[in-house]
């Protein structure tokens, strides 16, 4: 570095006192010398310019030319910066002459002419100026020369301009970026091509024209010269990759170019490797220079564009190509369904273009025919359905129309059909309606309606196969048609039929016709000439009248006909006399003010649904000319009975002291009605009913789903007005302030106008008078029935026959919501309105508060919807309501804490209900459990019962039997010092007891299972049984085993015996597959000593907190409620054990028993008797759960209850006393069981099966008894 900067002071030196041969010298010496910079940055030449040393400055730039142009690292300033920054005019010029660029800029973004603008040398500033100006003018002047010479192709002319050097690039480029090389290239001129990509020209020029963004390679392709395309690609390759402003590549220009040599050099053309991209499009992952799919500013392929042009050549090109994919598989890699940014596929267009070969083509390599338009017509509201096919109907080919249908394109929707229509062709139109028609299997043409004068041919029938062999069904929703023409029908029966040549005989092949959502407003007359018509749709049209021909007519098979939503203001009443078989009829949303009279004549008729109306009141049969002929048939049949008389008879049961005549029906079962009519559903929903109509139970008697919802109700009618096989009633959004209106007894009938009891609205048929004697005198029209409890006002007989239930006793859904009313009224008296209801829903209404005690006698009701009410409390009599499952009281202002139990976040019906039936039945904590000690002889049983003995505060009742010993006592939890009842039972050791003492065991107890430990592992068979014992009584209680006599194990294997022997009982007992096993709950396993009191305060220990864990369900027995009945029929009990141990009678009862003895007690303790047998068997579950009774669960003795167990066990150990001296030991006589059966008179009946129950004796022979336990 120090010789360096020798070396430049030497040049600087040299520069400032001119010495020019030093200087020569100096430069000359060394290359380097001439970029040596100072401190400033500034090299020899920056130094000359910089101090106007001008033969200096020419000898540096005749020495280092390149230099003209460095630029300072610290200010970015050039020679002319710094000459031009002094002011240096000279030195200036020359460099100027020498060739420095002017328009460099330094680091503050000022070029040299600016800087002697600022520093304020205006002669400088004009020599800049003049000169820029000159050089510009020299250089557009070759720019133009060349540009002429090259396309002219003059390559002399262009080799003399692009050898000057200086302003090359700028010649070669031009001010706007279009350089010569792209000018040759548009050209197609191959030399000039060559001579600007020589390696002195390569760099410098331009590939991309700015104004366009076309690059040279798409110049190139413009100018269908595919020699200099080839050039270009050796020499650019990545310029294929490169897209124009307009979005496209090159690959786009080829295509457009119909040039299929091109197309097929870029496809083909060997890229190298560093032009290769991956391209990961859908499922075809490959490499190549470009995306072969990609799409320019409207989204179009290449493969697009040669459709849209109709090139078959170039697209036949495109598709041949195949290239390696990421799986090793060679495929096409053009994908033939892409969108363009309007929607339309390559397949669309060619439809469009109505070319079929370009369409057979994309067809072949698998362009998807159904795809739909992209992009929404203004009338269109879902994009659905074949694009192709909606082009071919737009473009009226039908043709093109019919080639893509067989190729299997589909009209979803119907938006090509709606398009013909609208465009009024015909041709299409039929083609379509033709293939929206599908063969039917379900119902079969209806050859009997055919016209017989269109069946001849000459005197002869046609033969039977030109008839239609299968039904047509005719799915013309939404098609626009505004008219359905005949020719319509004809065509689409015989594209199912081909083989029917006449109009009449295809019309007969009709079944089911669907043209809702079009605009027919006239009904179309061809409808009603389709003899095998059973389904016609013709909703949401704009229809305001149906004409119906007089006379005949030929679809009178019409068993459904949807008139929904059209602008109907009346129907003919020939309508329903004309059309026997309808049973669906759907009149809803139009505007209709009242239904015809001859409604009711149409006796097939099932579902009416007339709601979104203005309909306020229902027709009435009117007198029509068949009522004379019934009337003839009613007096000839009924005659007897106008005539007959009721007479007074005597009969011993003063409750029976009158018959009348009742006329009955013939019928049987529900279906049995007096009126002929079938409606089963009404819906009638957003009219303006004002009064509820009072004829509806006559008129419609087998109506079992009514709806009146929205409309002006303020009451409904009597329940007797109603049908009485009603099921479903929606009365809701009415104004109704009352439920039922009061019966009041109806003698006329509105089915016909006249008496209940002369004519109930049946006809007498020919069928019924013509019935043999043997059955007509099984079902008389006449029969008597016995009126109990003296005379009515009004005699049965001449009630109307519909109205004679006072209940809706198959009602199970009633909505009567948003209302005014104010109670629900449900009973009457003790009679339940509606027995079986199952869904109640009165939200939204102004209800304060409920009658718990007809609202609980809904014993099927599971859905209860009480929401936005005033209610404040609820009836304790709903948590009765055992199958009720949901409850709403959501809006309801209710008081704490029913507030806080519904509004909390895990709110539950069953918690409602629960709280509920505690206050109702005034539920109380009942902490009291059985403690059985269970185990073989003389393992410590006594010892640990008589430990709890002495640590109980209160002992009593101390009961010694053979089986056991009973102790009742009371102890303190210490956890809790809760006071906790116990009856401990010490049961006997005796091997031949245990089926006995198995007998009582029950849910609320603990067990404690007492063995010997020095047994070893030989107490592990009778642990398994005590266990499975357990479990199959009492499943999943707490059990506890105590390990005894500790201590008379030896001091130096005692431990390791303990731990062994624990360690078995764990796995045997503890492990978890022990509950699949069957085996219960085992909570502590211990080993004492019973000689010491610490190990049996353990043992207590463990019993009392095993007995604070117990939990009966999900709740702790400490903190457990059962209702206070439970309670009082458990006092019962005890009563009437004491009792019958007083009198000596055994303690084995019945249910009903019990329930009659009990009741008087029950009422003083409770203050009320028990509701039923279902609340008494519940209460005596709960004592057999407590251990106080026991209770058989085998069918034929289930009704048997044991209230003194102990006794019971204790009499039937008599049988193990029996002996026979002729019989093996464990088998007695039959005979013998009359010892036993002598003490239990009440079960003497029962005591073979009661043997057989609980494994204590089984029948071995037809007179001898085996005892198990005895063997």
């Amino acid at each position: 570095m120090n010789e360096d900067d020798d070396t430049f002071q030497l040049i600087r030196q040299a520069i400032l006192f001119e010495n020019e041969e030093l200087l020569v010298d100096l430069l000359s010496a060394d290359s380097i010398n001439c970029g040596l910079r100072d401190e400033s940055g500034r090299t020899p030449l920056m130094l000359a310019a910089h101090n106007g040393r001008l033969n200096a400055l020419q000898i540096i730039l005749n020495l280092a030319p390149d230099t003209i142009d460095y630029c300072s690292p610290l200010t970015g300033k050039t020679a002319l910066h710094l000459s031009c920054e002094a002011g240096e005019s000279g030195a200036v010029s020359l460099l100027l002459g020498a060739g420095s660029d002017p328009s460099i800029i330094d680091r503050s973004g000022y070029c040299a002419l600016e800087v002697a603008h600022m520093a304020g040398h205006s002669s400088v500033t004009d020599i800049m100026i003049h000169s820029i100006q000159a050089e510009n003018s020299r250089v557009e002047s070759q720019y133009d020369k060349l540009i002429s010479a090259t396309v002219d192709g003059d390559i002399k002319t262009m080799e003399e301009i692009v050898a000057g050097t200086k302003g090359r690039e700028k010649i070669l480029n031009g001010k706007n970026g279009k350089g010569a090389l792209f000018v040759a290239c548009s050209n197609g001129r191959l030399e000039g091509v060559r001579l600007l990509l020589q390696e002195h020209f390569r760099l410098l020029n331009c590939l991309v024209e700015e104004s366009t963004g076309d690059s040279i390679l798409h110049a190139a392709v413009s100018s269908h010269n595919i020699d200099v395309v080839h050039l270009i690609l050796e020499n650019f390759p990545t310029l294929s990759s490169q897209k124009n402003k307009e979005g496209s590549y090159v690959l786009h220009w080829a295509v457009r170019s119909k040039n299929v040599d091109i197309v097929q050099l870029l496809l083909s053309f060997p890229y190298p490797s560093y032009a290769l991209t991956q391209i990961d499009n859908h499922c075809l992952n490959y490499r190549f220079a470009f995306d072969l799919n990609a799409g320019d500013s409207e989204c179009r392929t290449a493969l697009y564009l040669s459709v849209l042009q109709s090139d078959v050549d170039t697209l036949n090109c495109l598709l041949k190509m195949r290239l390696p994919m990421d799986d090793s598989t060679l495929q096409c890699p053009f994908l033939v369904d892409v969108y363009c940014c309007k929607g339309r596929t390559p397949l669309m267009i060619a439809v469009r273009n109505n070319n079929p070969k370009l369409i057979s083509i994309l067809l072949s390599h698998g362009a998807d025919i159904n795809l739909p338009l992209a992009l929404l017509d203004e009338d269109e509201s879902r994009v659905i359905g074949s694009g192709a096919l909606l082009e071919a109907t737009r473009i009226d080919c039908v043709e093109m129309v019919e080639m893509l249908l067989s190729k299997g394109a589909i009209d979803t929707d119907n938006r090509a059909l709606r398009v013909a229509t609208k465009g009024k062709n015909e041709g299409i139109t039929r083609l379509l309606l033709s293939r929206l028609a599908h063969s039917d299997h379900e119902m079969r043409v209806n050859k009997k309606n055919v016209e017989l004068g269109q069946m001849r041919i000459g005197e002869c029938l046609l033969p039977s196969y030109l008839y239609p062999s299968v039904g047509v069904m005719l799915n013309w929703s939404s098609a626009s048609l505004s008219s359905l023409l005949p020719h319509y029908i004809s065509d689409a029966a015989m594209h199912i039929n081909s083989r029917m040549r006449t109009t009449t005989l295809s019309f007969a092949a009709i079944t089911r016709v669907d043209v809702s959502h079009n605009k027919l407003t006239i009904f179309p007359c061809v409808l009603w000439q389709l003899p095998s018509l059973r389904m016609l749709n013709v909703s949401d049209n704009e229809l305001s009248t149906i004409s119906v021909p007089s006379g005949h007519l030929y679809s009178s098979s019409i068993e459904s006909l949807i008139l929904r939503n059209n602008c109907l203001t009346s129907l003919p009443s020939s309508l329903f006399t004309l059309l026997p078989s309808l049973s669906i009829l759907d009149i809803s949303k139009n505007y209709l003010s009242h239904l015809p009279e001859t409604i009711w004549q149409a006796q097939s008729l099932k579902e009416l649904n007339g709601s979104g109306n203005s309909i306020s009141s229902l027709p009435s049969i009117s007198s029509i000319k068949s009522r004379d002929i019934t009337d003839v048939h009613s007096n000839t049949t009924n005659v007897n009975i106008l005539n007959a008389k009721n007479r007074h008879i005597e009969r011993r049961s003063l409750w029976q002291n009158e018959i009348s005549v009742t006329v009955m029906d013939e019928g049987e079962g529900e279906e049995s009605t007096l009126s002929s009519h079938s409606l089963t559903t009404l819906n009638l929903n957003n009219n303006k009913f004002r009064i509820f109509p009072t004829s509806i139970g006559c008129v419609a008697p087998r109506l079992r789903h009514l709806s009146f919802s929205h409309n002006l109700l303020t009451t409904v009618c009597s329940i007797t007005a109603l049908p009485a096989l009603l099921r479903t009633l929606d009365v809701s959004h009415n104004s109704l302030t009352q439920l039922f209106s009061p019966n009041v007894p109806m003698v006329e009938c509105h089915a016909n106008g006249e008496s209940g009891g002369r004519n109930h609205g049946r006809t007498t048929s020919p069928t019924r008078n013509s019935r043999s004697r043997s059955k007509s005198a099984v079902r008389t029209q006449r029969a008597l029935s016995v009126n109990r409890n003296g005379r009515e006002d009004v005699r049965g007989c001449d009630i109307c026959v519909h109205r004679r239930h006072n209940t809706l006793p198959h009602l199970k859904t009633l909505n009567i919501s948003n209302n005014q009313l104010k109670r629900v009224v449900v009973t009457k008296g003790d009679t339940v309105l509606t027995p079986l209801l199952s869904s109640l829903d009165a939200s939204f209404n102004n209800i304060k508060e409920l009658d718990g005690v007809s609202i609980s006698k809904l014993n099927s009701l599971s859905i209860l919807s009480l929401s936005m009410n005033e209610l404040t409390s609820l009836p304790p009599q709903l948590g009765l309501l055992s199958r009720l499952w949901s409850l709403s009281l959501s809006g309801c202002p209710l008081s704490e804490p029913l507030a806080s139990i519904v509004n909390s976040d895990n709110a539950k019906t069953i918690d409602v209900l629960s709280h509920l039936r505690c206050v109702l039945e005034e539920w109380r904590s009942y902490p009291h459990l059985l403690v059985f000690i269970l185990g073989q002889s003389r393992t410590g049983k006594s010892t640990i019962a008589d430990a709890i003995k002495a640590d109980a505060h209160i002992t009593k009742n101390i009961v010694q039997g053979k089986c056991a010993r009973v102790l009742q006592c009371k102890m303190t939890t210490k956890r809790s010092q809760s006071r906790l009842s116990f009856t401990v039972w010490d049961t006997s050791g005796e091997k031949e007891l245990r089926p006995l003492i198995e007998l009582p065991f029950c849910r609320r107890a603990v067990y404690v299972v007492v063995f010997r430990v020095t047994e070893g592992l030989e107490c592990i068979h009778s642990l398994t049984n005590y266990l499975l014992s357990i479990q199959q009584r009492a499943p999943n209680v707490s059990v506890l085993l105590v390990g005894t006599h500790v201590d008379e194990l030896t001091i130096s294997t005692g431990i390791s015996d303990i731990e062994s022997l624990e360690s078995f009982i764990k796995r045997r007992f503890l492990s978890g597959y022990a509950n699949k096993e069957g085996m219960p709950t085992i909570v502590d396993i211990l080993f004492v000593s019973l000689k010491k009191k610490n190990d049996v305060r353990a043992v207590l220990a463990s019993l009392m907190t095993t007995a604070e864990e117990s939990r009966v369900g999900k709740e702790s027995i400490l903190s457990n409620s059962v209702p206070h009945s439970y309670l009082c029929v458990l006092s019962a009990l005890k009563e009437i054990k004491e009792e019958r141990t007083k009198r000596g009678m055994d303690g084995v009862l019945t249910q009903s028993y019990i329930l009659e003895h009990s009741k008087e007690f029950i009422k003083k303790q409770l203050g009320r008797y028990l509701r039923d047998e279902v609340e008494l068997s519940a209460a005596l579950s709960f004592a057999r759960d407590c251990g106080v009774i026991v209770r058989m669960e085998d069918s034929t003795m289930s009704s048997l209850v044991i209230v003194n167990p102990l006794s019971f066990m204790d009499t039937l150990s008599l049988i193990f006393s029996i002996r026979s001296g002729n019989e093996p030991w464990g088998i007695i006589p039959l005979s013998s069981l009359t010892q036993v059966s002598a003490t239990l008179i009440s079960t003497s009946l029962h005591l073979l099966p009661l043997l057989h129950k609980f494994s204590i004796a089984v029948t071995c022979h037809s007179n001898l008894l085996l005892l198990p336990s005895l063997l």
